[in-house]
């Protein structure tokens, strides 16, 4: 065994959860945050992607800037689409403006 190896015992890193969109943000100016996308999606087509309850859109790249309301909460929703149309669940956040 080498001085460097590196051993877990959790299990999300033998068996990572599948068709889900796990989302990372990053503010990046006054009302605009970076939205990357992490996903583990055999055989990924797309994202899906739906702003204040509104339709939801396709978002074929993982990280976009999504602008936010000044006078509202701002909600997002993603979820991602194999290539069967199979949709994974929904992640959502909610963002208040202080």
């Amino acid at each position: 065994m080498h001085a460097d190896a590196v051993h877990t015992s959790r299990p999300v890193d033998f068996s990572p959860p599948l068709n889900q969109a796990e989302l990372h943000l990053t503010q990046t100016a006054d009302l605009t945050v970076r939205v990357d996308v992490d996903t583990e999606t055999p055989c990924f087509e797309t994202l899906m992607v739906r702003e204040q309850k509104g339709e939801w859109a396709e978002q074929p790249l993982g990280t976009w800037e999504w602008r936010l309301r000044a006078d509202c909460a701002n909600s997002l929703e993603v979820r991602v689409r194999n290539s069967a149309g199979v949709l994974g669940p929904v992640s959502r956040v909610v963002l208040q403006q202080p």
